[in-house]
């Protein structure tokens, strides 16, 4: 991601967005291990948090974090609020 940045100057595009979709581990009860996770379902909060840090090092100017879990219900939030969320 980094050097893709570098190579076309991602900080001076000024209609790019960076998003990142998160879930929040201590209510989301959305989540099934599907084998393709990096590390399966015990790294799974390990690998968000790199791809938080990863996000905070991006040189991209609008960057937005969208967390897909239903703080009421623990599941998925629906995909229109979501889209509307990076939309914003």
């Amino acid at each position: 991601m980094f050097d893709i940045e570098r190579e076309f100057d991602a900080h001076e595009l000024q209609q790019m967005r960076l998003i990142l979709l998160i879930e929040d581990f201590e209510i989301s009860s959305h989540f099934a291990d599907d084998g393709q996770s990096l590390g399966g379902s015990q790294k799974r909060r390990e690998e968000q948090d790199l791809f938080l840090k990863a996000f905070s090092m991006s040189t991209i100017r609008d960057k937005r974090v969208i967390c897909v879990t239903d703080r009421s219900s623990g599941a998925f939030r629906s995909k229109e609020s979501i889209l509307n969320e990076a939309l914003a």
